[in-house]
């Protein structure tokens, strides 16, 4: 990076993208503004900003300790991002949130209005039902939620969604994915010059402050990039896709790093997968929206039949980002991706890339156990194969 401007900008994308509240939050509520959080990508954010609310997308952040969460989910049959979200929510770091708006990716993330119900929590709960499938059927479906979604939003803030509103709320988020492509677009480079740790945080943070101020940061962030310039190294290190779960605590990007290699995709919910092409601004919005994550860019692992677009992504980036091998995560108790790992690990193997699959906890205390298996993968790209 540059110094000056960009360094300024990143900093303050990073204090917003380090924690649960931040200045931009603040602000917002300072003016009386309303925050929705919202636990999943399949819920727009184009809606509620159309209803005038700021949403926020809830994290487990680096919360270890579920105690509370223990009392109405079991450890033993309950992922540990759910466990991990839902305490912070009771436990008081999500207190500036107005209400909650939830998509039932699995069977538990349907009780959580219940549990925070029986919690006494006084927050507004709003469900979306996901239809486990993609294709068109899904998405009309779909449509039919967001509709529900939507005059739920509006009884919530007073204010109503129009045609306009909704509208300007897709082009607006539009760009931003337009502008975090194009940052993308900098890990092709053979010395990136982002690292991957910090493209993530420039992701969490575009999900955690108002889009419109999001926007000009980023503009300022990428107007300060030099040109591409040729590699100054004489052996260029291996470069890595993580694949999998969530991915937003930076774990794997940062063992990555540490050991010398780089990070140059992160294919999963908190990263490439939430900014993926264009949702249609032209015709009915609503339909343009169930279909941008139900058929467009169905990658989600809870998805049926999305199995070979998600494929053929993965199989893009792998060329493009020029990935000498992929390291791919699951959550412990979460069937869905899981699964998802072991197909992932069949297709690549076909298509000869090496492949790390291992299985973790939201929150880990097993790093060093983490780091060893990466390290050990790394050091096997020069042969092919995978763990």
């Amino acid at each position: 990076m540059k110094s000056g401007l960009n360094s300024k900008t990143f900093d303050k994308l990073s204090v917003i993208a380090g924690g649960i509240m931040n200045p931009s939050v603040q602000d917002w509520k300072s003016k009386g503004g309303k925050v929705m959080g919202y636990t999943c990508s399949f819920v727009p954010e184009e809606l509620i900003i159309a209803a005038g609310m700021l949403p926020f997308r809830i994290r487990g952040d680096d919360n270890a300790n579920t105690a509370n969460a223990d009392i109405y989910f079991s450890s033993a049959s309950t992922c540990s991002f759910v466990r991990n979200c839902f305490e912070n929510i009771v436990s008081g770091r999500y207190n500036f949130l107005d209400c909650i708006a939830v998509a039932r990716t699995c069977d538990v993330a349907s009780v959580i209005a219940d549990n925070l119900h029986l919690s006494g929590s006084k927050l507004p709960v709003f469900l979306l039902m996901l239809p486990h499938v993609s294709g068109e059927d899904a998405a009309q479906y779909y449509k039919g939620q967001l509709l529900k979604f939507k005059k739920a939003l509006e009884a919530e803030s007073g204010i109503e969604i129009t045609e306009d509103r909704l509208r300007a709320a897709v082009k607006l988020c539009n760009e931003t994915r337009l502008l975090q492509q194009q940052l993308t677009e900098l890990l092709k480079l053979p010395e990136p010059p982002i690292s991957g740790s910090d493209w993530s945080a420039v992701l969490i943070a575009g999900q955690s402050m108002p889009k419109e101020v999001y926007n000009s940061l980023l503009r300022q962030l990428l107007s300060c990039y030099d040109p591409v310039k040729p590699s100054s190294a004489v052996v260029p290190p291996k470069r890595l896709m993580l694949s999998g779960a969530c991915g937003d605590d930076n774990l794997v990007s940062k063992i990555v790093e540490n050991l010398g290699y780089v990070l140059a995709y992160n294919f999963t919910c908190f990263g490439a997968q939430c900014i993926a092409g264009q949702v249609d601004d032209r015709g009915d919005l609503l339909e343009a929206l169930a279909r941008y994550r139900l058929v467009d860019h169905p990658y989600c692992d809870v998805l049926i039949g999305s199995a070979e677009k998600r494929k053929a992504a993965i199989d893009a980036a792998v060329r493009e980002y020029a990935i000498d091998g992929v390291i791919g995560q699951h959550l412990g108790c979460c069937d869905a991706t899981a699964a998802g790992m072991l197909i992932l690990r069949e297709d690549l193997k076909e298509a000869g890339v090496p492949c790390l699959i291992f299985k973790r906890d939201y929150v880990s205390d097993c790093s060093g156990q983490i780091t060893t298996r990466i390290q050990a993968f790394c050091e096997t790209l020069t042969e092919g194969g995978s763990k």
